[in-house]
């Protein structure tokens, strides 16, 4: 499991620190916020396709975007986001491309949501966009935690998006 910790500053305009007690994961290429200490997710549960599934948001930083006008994003949209369960087979899950946004205290992001099974288990997270990649390992909590978390989010914590 991957223990997210301080280390990370991005580039300028982002802030050297997120808010909330989380850290920055990643590369100037692609990076990503987690909470501090071991990524456990818990998301927010619902059912999909008669599954019960957890549901987050996952935020995706690059030195790529444009941050030159504010909220006017021109970055590109065009990420992968897959997730591969570790402990056990399981169909991998896939997004493509990620919606454009803007927050004021962390400027340009893609976000991408993401839904896992609603089990405990271990999961690979991997982002690519344009060549660069990053991954983390999480578990997920399971039916244990609903309405809990966020991306890479510890239970007790939603991370901002």
């Amino acid at each position: 499991m991957t223990v997210a910790t301080a280390g990370f500053v991005p580039p300028e305009p982002y802030p050297p620190e997120p808010p909330g007690g989380q850290v920055w994961y990643g590369t100037p290429e692609l990076w990503t916020l987690l909470d501090a200490g071991p990524v456990i997710w818990g998301g927010r549960s619902y059912v999909h396709e008669g599954e019960i599934v957890l549901f987050s948001k996952t935020l995706w930083f690059s030195e790529r975007f444009s941050t030159a006008r504010g909220e006017d994003f021109s970055g590109d949209p065009n990420i992968t986001l897959t997730a591969t369960r570790l402990d056990e087979p399981a169909p991998v899950v896939r997004r493509d491309r990620g919606v454009p946004s803007f927050n004021e205290h962390i400027k340009n992001f893609l976000l991408v949501p993401l839904a896992l099974p609603a089990e405990p288990g271990c999961w690979r997270v991997t982002a690519t966009y344009h060549g660069a990649e990053l991954s983390y390992v999480m578990e997920v909590g399971g039916r244990a935690f609903p309405g809990a978390g966020g991306p890479g989010g510890r239970s007790e914590g939603a991370a901002v998006g």
